[in-house]
């Protein structure tokens, strides 16, 4: 290596311009390979001043590299920098650009600010591409100059050139978010221009049309109402919802009504094309704005759009499952349809079916219970214990929201507790108390089928021991055969964890309320041990109700109430691996937790804004920026009917 780099400085020392660009092709090539070659900084910095165009390039390419790692050796190029941004050349006037708003340095940000003042004119558009990306470079340096900075991007928003404004929109996004006052103007452009955008302009022109759309248009869904002029009874309705003593309001209500809808149907019509992108990022985020700006009657293209990424590569299926999780739960018709595309393959990963299943419960009526009952019972045979378990979960969810499918389910979960492995066993058991929990009539003859499993010793997980000391103690405490339950408990207590101790003070204590024989000296030998527990939380337990059981602050009748009366219904809920309350498409809530960046979605606002402030850019904004940033097209041809005027 040594070699190597004692041949590649002296062909960089060389007056020759091959012998240099022999040797700045090699180091790119390493360089383009991952390996290190910052020890040639001082040797390549050198050659900036060449006049050979092709090794400036090499040059820069290596600069824009290691700026940020080299910042000191770099300041004795920044000359040559400033030099090159007035270079015929409109590549080395970009790279020049890049390479000094590289540099990581406070104290050069005005210069910095000087040189984008300049290159925000150019007549080339790339380096007024480059020039919108530096501005994000110099807010992130010094947000002091956020004024002079924002003067810049007002001056490039009116850019003509896609890759400027699109460019112009990233650095709006990171600098200023929150005025939307400059967006007015550029309204219709951006909406009617987004399909002819790259695929990530479009994503950031759809985050901004998302937020912007909720900060300046009104709720078509007020009141969970479509505003859709697809329906005039609807709308009706709606109105006579929204004002039912038709107050003197109601025409203003009218116009918030017809500006909605005309506003939604040319950015709707405007971004239909993107759910056809091949970019699932620019899919997902058009789902996104439709699901937080459309009507409900445009949901259902949703569901077609989405469905179409959940066949593909893993990781962006489970992105797309995640947010279908998330929409599925309150919109639940926008993926009925396509129920198929939710079936979970045996190829799939584990987190993936898991979400599929949790889709699927989401998705769970009358017209596909059947379908849905068969394919979750072969999921709560599966060898994983994790799918075991959100198989079984949602036959007990079928059965609380379908009640005919009780007896099927109780078969179901026998096969699971009558087989040898012990995570069936331990699934079955906890499915079986939360279905008899909800069963408005316990059959004992559950119960005592569990109850010798325990005392034969079949059941040895921590909760599945635990659910059937919870349902002796609740619905057989008078039964002959609960004490021998509790003996077995006692007998393997100081070898039982925390939780099943927990529910073993609470059997024993119920046993003894109902005055069941021999009761009292197992309480009493119970508390003795539980007393001088390590646990802190079976200490307290035992204090709680040896006070309840042997003190006299309440009567017999009471604590009889406490103890023993019939616990209310708790009835399960889906599972779920989102958190619906974070933004959906966004980092926060692939990780369902709030990262660094995370941005809340503003409310609608009440009223939508006037049309007047979309207006296109008048005549004193062209003399002010020049021709060449005002795009003069007349209102009507940005409108495809009549009736998406805005």
């Amino acid at each position: 290596m040594n070699k190597a780099i004692v041949s590649e400085n002296r062909l960089l020392d060389s007056s020759n311009i091959d012998d240099n660009l022999q040797a700045l092709k090699r180091i790119t090539t390493l360089m383009s390979s991952g390996v290190d070659v910052s020890c040639f900084f001082p040797f390549v910095v050198k050659k900036i001043v060449s006049d050979c165009l092709e090794v400036k390039r090499l040059v820069y390419l290596y600069i824009l590299r290691y700026a940020e790692k080299e910042a000191e050796l770099i300041l004795m190029s920044v000359n040559t920098f400033q030099k090159d941004i007035k270079h015929t050349d409109p590549f080395i006037r970009a790279n020049a650009l890049r390479a000094l708003t590289g540099i990581r340095l406070k104290l050069l940000a005005p210069i910095m600010l000087t040189a984008v003042q300049g290159s925000a004119r150019d007549f080339f558009p790339y380096v007024r591409k480059i020039t919108a990306h530096a501005l994000l470079k110099i807010y992130a340096l010094d947000a002091t100059l956020k004024d002079s900075l924002i003067e810049i991007l007002i001056q490039l928003l009116h850019d003509r050139s896609l890759i400027v404004l699109g460019g112009s929109l990233l650095a709006f996004q990171n600098i200023c978010p929150e005025r939307h006052d400059l967006l007015h103007a550029h309204y219709r452009t951006i909406v009617r221009r987004s399909v002819d955008f790259d695929e990530w302009s479009q994503l950031i022109a759809l985050q901004l049309l998302t937020q912007y759309g909720r900060v300046q248009f009104a709720n078509p869904n007020r009141d969970g109402k479509s505003f859709d002029n697809s329906s005039s009874e609807g709308s009706v309705a709606t109105l006579k919802a929204l004002d039912p003593d038709h107050k003197w309001n109601m025409h203003l209500i009218i116009k918030v009504l017809i500006i909605t809808i005309i506003i939604n149907r040319l950015l709707l019509e405007c971004m239909h094309n993107l759910f056809y992108s091949r970019n699932g990022a620019v899919v997902l985020e058009v789902c996104k704005l439709y699901y937080y700006l459309a009507p409900y009657s445009e949901f259902s293209q949703i569901g077609r759009a989405m469905c179409r990424f959940v066949a593909s590569r893993k990781e962006i299926s489970y992105s797309f499952l995640l947010n279908i999780e998330t929409m599925s739960k309150r919109h639940p018709e926008i993926f009925t349809p396509h129920l198929q595309s939710f079936l979970v393959y045996t190829s799939d990963p584990l987190q993936i079916k898991l979400t599929k299943i949790s889709i699927l419960l989401n998705l769970l009526n009358d017209s596909n219970v059947s379908i849905l009952f068969n394919e979750l019972k072969m999921y709560s045979t599966n060898e994983n214990p994790k799918l075991c378990e959100a198989g079984v979960q949602g036959l007990v969810y079928c059965v609380s929201l379908f009640p005919k499918y009780y007896k099927l389910c109780l078969k179901s979960l026998f096969r699971l507790i009558t087989s040898k492995k012990e995570y069936l066993i331990e699934k079955g058991t906890v499915a079986l108390r939360n279905l008899l929990q909800t069963s408005p009539k316990v059959d004992m003859r559950i119960v005592r089928y569990l109850s010798r499993k325990y005392l034969k010793g079949s059941i040895k997980t921590t909760e599945a021991q635990l659910s059937v000391l919870w349902l002796v103690g609740e619905f057989a405490y008078n039964e002959n055969w609960a004490l021998q339950v509790l003996q077995t408990a006692v007998k393997n207590y100081k070898n039982l964890d925390d939780e099943v101790k927990l529910q073993v003070l609470n059997f024993v204590s119920k046993l003894h309320v109902a005055n069941v024989e021999s009761s009292a000296e197992y309480l009493e030998y119970i508390f003795f041990l539980a007393k001088n527990d390590q646990n802190t939380d079976i200490r307290e337990r035992t204090c709680f109700l040896s006070s309840l059981l042997v003190g006299s602050l309440i009567s017999a009748a009471e604590v009889h109430k406490v103890l023993l009366s019939r616990k209310s219904v708790c009835f399960p809920k889906v599972p779920s691996s989102t958190n619906r309350d974070l933004v959906l498409g966004t980092l926060s809530h692939l990780l369902k937790r709030k990262v660094c960046g995370y941005r809340e979605l503003p409310k609608f606002s009440p009223t939508a804004g006037g049309s007047s402030l979309r207006e296109k850019v008048t005549e004193s904004a062209e003399s002010q920026y020049g021709k060449i940033w005002v795009e003069r097209e007349s209102i009507d041809s940005l409108v495809m009917t009549p009736q998406h005027v805005d």
